[in-house]
């Protein structure tokens, strides 16, 4: 069956787009401003570029179970095991808080709304970066300023390369 476009719910404040590990496979994920899954579909045998020009919608993230895995061994700095490799149709499993939602918006908006970096709107959504690279999550990290700092470390990169993720 081929598609024509693929229908975004209403709701919708972030298109989440998980490739197979080959990229031919993919679950476009629709989330709600609060990173809650509303609805997904599958893609098979095409390329990201043709599910993208499939979607009228301006938010999207693109990355593999792999890149994601990568990422998080990468940035990891208060854990003991490696973390698992997530299949990319684990429909619950792409799910994601609020804050990162309106981080992915964030760069969303820089890399597709011409002259953004200069709005009112750019200066009072900035601060949203900052906060999650400071923020303490964790009580060990409200415990202790070394951990609290590799924490720092470990967000920025993080949110580094998430910010190439958004298309």
């Amino acid at each position: 069956m081929k598609l024509d476009k693929i229908p975004v719910p209403n709701e919708t404040c972030l298109v989440e787009i998980v490739s197979d590990n080959n990229t031919s496979n993919h679950c476009v994920y629709f989330l709600t401003i609060e990173g809650e899954l509303i609805d997904h579909v599958k893609v098979f045998d095409a390329t990201v570029s043709e599910v993208v020009s499939l979607i009228p919608h301006m938010f999207i993230i693109q990355f593999t179970p792999m890149q994601m895995w990568e990422m998080q061994c990468k940035t990891s700095f208060n854990r003991i095991f490696e973390p698992d490799v997530i299949p990319y149709d684990s429909i619950f499993a792409w799910q994601m808080d609020s804050e990162l939602v309106e981080i992915i918006r964030h760069f969303g908006k820089i890399k597709n709304v011409l002259n953004y970096l200069e709005t009112d709107e750019f200066r009072s959504e900035a601060h949203i970066v900052d906060d999650f690279i400071s923020s303490r999550p964790t009580p060990i990290e409200m415990e202790s300023e070394e951990v609290h700092r590799r924490g720092i470390v470990a967000r920025n990169k993080m949110l580094k390369i998430i910010e190439q993720w958004v298309l």
